[in-house]
């Protein structure tokens, strides 16, 4: 009769232990979700970042044709080179003038429903 307690309390601390890791283990498998789907935003992030600079650069050096588009021309860059493939890169022409040129750089990147999308203003030196 005892033989038949101990093996039911020994039952007992099993099924409480496959219990209680099965909780951790759900809880870890969000977690970790988590993490990854923070890990693709801060991936689009850095893409949008490295193409506002890329789009800023381009626009030092093609302000000729920026100068040549006037006021309103707009500009799409091709990104393709980044690797990303829901991308892009656009450029706005805001102001012209005879000392500086001021553009709008737009970028946005998408992977799968997670987007991003920023813009930055940037003044360009005619004179150099």
């Amino acid at each position: 009769m005892r033989h038949a307690n101990r093996s039911g309390f020994t039952l007992f601390f099993v099924v409480i232990f496959l219990t209680l890791l099965g909780v951790f283990l759900a809880v870890l498998a969000n977690t970790s979700r988590n993490y990854a789907g923070e890990a693709v935003n801060e991936l689009l992030r850095s893409n949008c970042r490295q193409l506002l600079a890329s789009g800023v650069a381009w626009a030092g050096q093609n302000r000729d044709k920026i100068i040549d588009a006037g006021q309103g021309g707009a500009f799409e860059l091709d990104v393709n080179a980044f690797g990303v493939r829901q991308a892009a890169c656009n450029v706005l022409v805001i102001k012209v003038d005879n000392e500086k040129v001021q553009v709008e750089v737009t970028a946005s990147c998408a992977k799968g429903r997670l987007k991003a999308r920023r813009n930055i203003k940037a003044v360009i030196p005619v004179g150099l």
